[in-house]
Formats: C-alpha cells, structure tokens, sequence
C-alpha cells in the first residue's frame, strides 16, 4: 500500500455523492474524483459502494474492476480502497503475461485512471 493513504485525515473534495438508486442505511454511493497522488489522473469518476458490514467494520468496493478493501470506519475503507486501485493499477501495467481476467481488470482500470 502507498504510505500517503496510511495518514489519518478527512477527504475533503475527493468524494462527491453519487445518485442511489435505492437508499439504504448501510450502503453509501460515492464517487472518487481524485485520488489524491502525483503521478495519475483520474479520467471519470470512479463509483464506489461503501457498506457497513457490522458495527466497526466497513467495506469500500469499486465493483466493476471487482476491487474491495475493508476499514474501521467507511474514510478508512475509502483510503484502502484508493491505495488498492494504485496498488493493482501499476501491478497489471508492469506485468507481461496476465490471465483473461487481469487483462479485463486492466482495461476497466484503464478507462478510469491514467499515469501521467
């Protein structure tokens, strides 16, 4: 994991809320607009579920690159989650001989997220 995301600290301006298609009390839609480290851009908006799956223990999951990380609170899972997504998106760009699927997650990862 990316040492940046380990600080404990709010993230004003990097989320905004999605639209839900049903609210839930423990689902909560947000959308990822900057991800917070040089060196990548944002291309869209990248969708999240936060879900409280118990008291104390969250999970943020970016579904469609099928991307999950748990937390104590939903921040904390978010800030896992983003350093995650960093995390796999350099691991399927450095590597040569990837299966069907790591190249499916590598080409959704792609129309998110760029190096710059």
């Amino acid at each position: 994991m990316v040492g940046f995301f380990h600080e404990s600290r709010p993230l004003p301006d990097v989320v905004a809320q999605a639209p839900a298609d049903e609210p839930s009390p423990h689902i909560e839609r947000v959308c990822i607009d900057d991800l917070g480290e040089a060196g990548y851009r944002i291309l869209q908006p990248i969708p999240v579920e936060i879900r409280r799956v118990e008291i104390g223990d969250f999970q943020a999951w970016f579904r469609e690159a099928n991307i999950a990380m748990p937390g104590s609170d939903g921040n904390d899972a978010l800030q896992a989650l983003m350093a995650e997504i960093l995390e796999t998106f350099d691991v399927l760009l450095s590597e040569r001989h990837l299966g069907p699927d790591a190249v499916e997650q590598r080409r959704i990862l792609g129309t998110y997220i760029v190096r710059t």
